[in-house]
């Protein structure tokens, strides 16, 4: 039967929840009815806000279902879904403070909000201040909700309510928003005429963190074994994850929708003549949703390959032997993926593709091992208010010593860095051109605000050291 799994995010005393829709995989029935939800099923994962009585709140739901719930265009829709929760219930908690109903919100009332959100503001979650990137989204997200309640009808804003009078936009006809609140969100945001009060929109550069290059063996290392062997019986899993990342560009996203056909039709035509060849795949979740080729050296694509005929075999084998995917003796329904759960899931997950969460956390573990650490200061937290404990009128902070330096996404970074700097060393015009192509964005500019100063900055530490890990890698010495 399906369960209901409360998600506390927020203070104890906090008047809203979080509640997300688990499923049985042989119950199809939706957790709450469409009486409740207003017509609407909910959908496996899904995160639904409940007040206090476990009543929910509408038209929130609503918002979220329409706005959220496109598994054709987004099938990471959770992720973008859950943050629209957390940004939601704590503005509908801003407003239950305030005593301020969410339909008669005006200008005084957003303003207000953005200025305690750019405050010393701290999340119960991680206990340290929100990121100028999330204070952003959380307004971002507070806007689009707006520009959807009254697209849709749910609410008829009227001068000194929320229809941006200031911009001469009256909308006592129930019309849709100009234009210019019909982009995406951060230029909702732009247009709103609260972008002055935020704060300043992060550098993408900033969050460019390359992996040092004598780093990479020994977490690759901690990740799993280059071969199996008597002596390193581990799984391979892990490692071979974060190795197509680091030789191809692809996002986590991306690794994980490779299919078993995807590797094997390419494998079945490589010869020993062709490891040194590139061979494309073509991918279809993307971010940008629109499907690109990913090059592989035909060494990564036999590797790929020995782990599919390998420890992917022994996991399917096993989940069969446990009655997964129709048993032995029924219709059996193997999974395309090409990265499974291993033997050591538990039943529900054996043998199931493996989750972006997943490969997150083994990274995670590995970069700790290695000792690729840093030490942050996080606030103790009051949990029945959320707010930080306060000593002589001064915080309290903790140290957490054992904070990862470097998250997956780091091993994009680094291929990206490493191909840029190689391509402007060999004298190619086309360098920031090609490296846009590899990493599947649609913008050059996006290309070269996040790479260009990194690599100009860095570009002596970075050549021959990686060049010549990379080299070992692909031709699979290391």
């Amino acid at each position: 039967m399906p369960v209901a799994e409360t998600v506390q995010f927020m203070p104890s005393t906090a008047p809203y929840r979080r509640i997300k829709t688990m499923r049985d995989a042989n119950d199809a029935s939706p957790d709450f009815t469409p009486a409740q939800l207003l017509g609407a099923e909910t959908p496996g994962e899904f995160l639904a806000l409940f007040d206090e009585d476990y009543t929910p709140v509408e038209p929130f739901n609503e918002f979220m279902l329409h706005h959220c719930y496109q598994p054709a265009r987004f099938q990471n829709w959770q992720k973008t879904q859950a943050a629209y929760a957390d940004d939601l219930a704590i503005f509908l908690a801003y407003l239950h403070r305030k005593g301020v109903s969410w339909r008669s919100v005006g200008r005084p009332e957003i303003k207000d909000y953005v200025r305690e959100l750019t405050a010393r503001t701290v999340s119960t979650k991680t206990r340290r201040e929100f990121s100028p990137a999330t204070v952003r989204r959380r307004v971002g997200t507070v806007l689009t909700f707006f520009d959807w309640a009254v697209d849709e009808k749910k609410l008829i804003p009227v001068e000194n309510c929320f229809g941006y009078a200031n911009r001469r936009v009256l909308y006592q006809d129930r019309t849709r928003f100009a234009s210019h609140f019909a982009g995406k969100m951060m230029k909702l945001v732009a247009s709103s005429g609260f972008n002055k009060f935020l704060p300043a929109q992060p550098d993408p550069a900033d969050q460019v963190r390359p992996i040092p290059a004598d780093q990479i063996p020994a977490l690759l290392n901690a990740l799993g074994p280059r071969f199996i062997c008597d002596a390193d019986q581990r799984p391979r899993r892990n490692r071979l994850i974060a190795e197509a990342t680091l030789l191809t560009g692809m996002r986590i996203s991306e690794v994980c929708s490779l299919t078993l056909n995807d590797i094997q039709e390419l494998s079945e035509k490589i010869t020993d003549d062709d490891l040194d060849a590139m061979f494309a795949i073509r991918v279809y979740r993307t971010k940008g949703r629109h499907h690109r080729d990913i090059l592989f050296s035909g060494r990564v694509i036999k590797r790929l390959d020995e782990y599919a005929l390998g420890e992917r075999h022994d996991v399917i084998e096993a989940a069969l032997d446990r009655g997964k995917f129709g048993g032995r003796n029924g219709k059996q329904r193997l999974p395309r993926a090409l990265f499974l759960n291993g033997e050591g899931a538990n039943l529900r997950d054996l043998g199931e593709p493996v989750s972006q969460d997943t490969a997150y956390r083994a990274f995670r573990r590995a970069v700790i091992q290695v000792g690729l650490t840093t030490t942050v200061q996080r606030y103790d937290v009051d949990p029945d208010t959320g707010r930080p404990l306060r000593e002589n009128g001064a915080p309290i902070t903790t140290s957490y010593e054992n904070f990862p330096r470097h998250s997956f996404h780091d091993l994009r970074h680094t291929y990206a860095v490493n191909f840029y700097a190689a391509a402007i060393r060999a004298g190619r015009p086309d360098a920031v051109k090609k490296l846009q192509a590899l990493l599947g964005h649609r913008h050059l500019e996006t290309t070269m605000k996040i790479y260009l100063r990194h690599v100009e900055a860095g570009e002596a530490v970075i050549a021959d050291l990686h060049d010549a890990l990379f080299k070992r890698l692909l031709d699979g010495t290391y």
